[in-house]
């Protein structure tokens, strides 16, 4: 068997990072039931950049400033979600992984639609 360049770890991440393909997966992983939307994404404190990306599986990752001590870096996960997503804090909760990297989070709102493509214009890699 032969092995090209393309074979190589870097190139594979680095397509499957810019595969559009990689924003389909991402609303494989969203939950819609009536107005409530739940979803996993994984959590990355101490970062030095705010931001909500895809990883190379696809799955959500979130970027924040914020150390994973005595619940910071959770605070900093709904406050960032509630700010990008223009939703009240109250409307956004950590379900599952309060001690986890990985986190389900669920979000109540009005327009689960209108959320689910503000997710989506967040999470897609910037031109």
């Amino acid at each position: 068997m032969r092995v090209t360049w393309r074979d190589h770890p870097r190139h594979l991440a680095l397509f499957t990072a810019l595969n559009p393909c990689n924003l389909r997966n991402l609303w494989m992983n969203l939950n819609v039931e009536g107005n409530t939307i739940t979803f996993w994404l994984r959590a990355k404190p101490r970062s030095s950049r705010q931001r909500l990306t895809t990883d190379a599986s696809g799955e959500l990752r979130l970027e924040i400033h914020a150390a994973a001590t005595e619940g910071q870096a959770n605070e900093a996960c709904v406050e960032f979600l509630a700010r990008a997503l223009r939703l009240p804090k109250s409307s956004i909760s950590i379900v599952s992984g309060e001690r986890s990297k990985r986190k389900l989070v669920r979000v109540v709102a009005p327009n689960p639609e209108q959320v689910m493509s503000q997710l989506q214009a967040l999470a897609e890699p910037k031109k």
